[in-house]
């Protein structure tokens, strides 16, 4: 089993742990796997299709992601529809507004989406986490199950222990709870005649904090010298990161942009999960302190990309000194902000350097943490 590695950095969460460096990439309008692989794949396009088998791991974003054949190791998938129905070797990580999984799935399941739906007959050999508004699980759950939304419901059966976060809350006739049933909502669980509940059945109350006032930035020029002060710091203390970081979006764009959608997407759903739970607490605070630091940072990153290519199209020549670094910089700031008074091409530049930044840093996280030697 390829467990989450916590410690090193909590965004490792979200990123497939194998120590293969092979991978193949595509993007497009439509992207197709119609030939069995042996390489990772990262792909991104409108339409996504997995309809041969991949032996390594699949990480995809789409507006339709669609998954008919076998993948050997993890999955992560972020689209407005995700189906998965074919077997998946190891855990699956997805985000989407429609997620359908209708193929079995051998470990761990994150899921966050509008509908999540898990068919019957389909198992998860281990522990299944997932948030959206409706919740169907009308298969098998190995381990665990942790589940918040507006409504859930349960006909299949669980393993383990069933923690849920909910307003409606309906067990069917057919379910079966191996562990105790775990609840918060304003009202009584419906369950039906027929369900067995293997545990106990605890309910506790929603409460829900009030949400606090507060401004969402301090203003257009606090940002800017926030960017600042934050990619002077990085490029000071983290010189080789930050170029390293340059080149993975350069060279592997839309993979970095897969990846930040998947982080951005996946990373307050896994804390909103893991506040369900009591050991969670403390883990799923930090992941929420957190989440806006690494949303800067990367975007910091991506700013910090556009200034580097902006000294490439004036004809400038690697090593830049510390000085043309700061002009670059300043130029791509000066860009972002006027591109900002351009309706939808603003959102669009805003979108690309946030993911890109993102996603280019856990890449390239990643791959100084292979390269540190594991002992004992």
């Amino acid at each position: 089993m390829r467990s989450f590695r916590i410690g090193a950095c909590l965004l490792c969460l979200l990123l497939p742990v194998h120590g293969s460096v092979l991978h193949a990439q595509q993007a497009g309008e439509q992207v197709t796997i119609a030939t069995p692989t042996t390489e990772d794949q990262y792909l991104a396009g409108r339409s996504v299709n997995v309809l041969a088998p991949v032996n390594g791991d699949l990480v995809t974003a789409g507006q339709r992601v669609t998954v008919e054949q076998p993948v050997s190791d993890d999955v992560i998938a972020a689209g407005e529809r995700i189906a998965i129905r074919a077997g998946i070797g190891d855990d699956v990580r997805l985000a989407g507004r429609q997620v359908d999984l209708a193929g079995a799935i051998a470990d761990d399941a994150v899921v966050a989406g509008e509908t999540v739906t898990l068919a019957p007959g389909i198992r998860i050999g281990n522990r299944f986490w997932v948030a959206g508004r409706l919740v169907e699980v009308g298969g098998e759950v190995g381990g665990e199950l942790r589940a918040a939304g507006q409504s859930i419901v349960i006909s299949g059966s669980v393993g383990g222990d069933a923690i849920l976060l909910g307003e409606e809350i309906e067990i069917l006739p057919n379910a079966r709870i191996d562990g105790n049933l775990v609840y918060r909502s304003n009202q009584e669980a419906i369950i039906a005649d027929g369900a067995v509940i293997a545990g106990s059945v605890e309910r506790k109350p929603l409460d829900m904090p009030d949400r606090p006032e507060v401004p969402m930035w301090p203003g257009a020029l606090g940002t800017l010298l926030s960017l600042l002060v934050c990619l002077g710091v990085l490029y000071w203390l983290f010189p080789s990161w930050m170029r390293g970081t340059d080149g993975r979006i350069t060279g592997e764009p839309f993979r970095a942009l897969g990846i930040g959608l998947v982080v951005v997407l996946v990373m307050p759903v896994l804390a909103i999960l893991l506040l369900v739970t009591v050991l969670g607490i403390p883990l799923g605070l930090l992941l929420l302190l957190l989440y806006p630091v690494i949303l800067f940072i990367g975007f910091a990153a991506g700013i910090h990309w556009l200034g580097t290519r902006l000294l490439f199209l004036a004809a400038q020549v690697e090593p830049f000194t510390r000085l043309e670094r700061s002009l670059g910089v300043l130029a791509a700031l000066i860009i972002f902000v006027g591109s900002q008074f351009i309706p939808l091409l603003g959102s669009l530049v805003f979108v690309f350097l946030l993911l890109a930044g993102v996603g280019a840093m856990a890449v390239e996280l990643r791959r100084r943490l292979a390269v540190i030697p594991v002992t004992g």
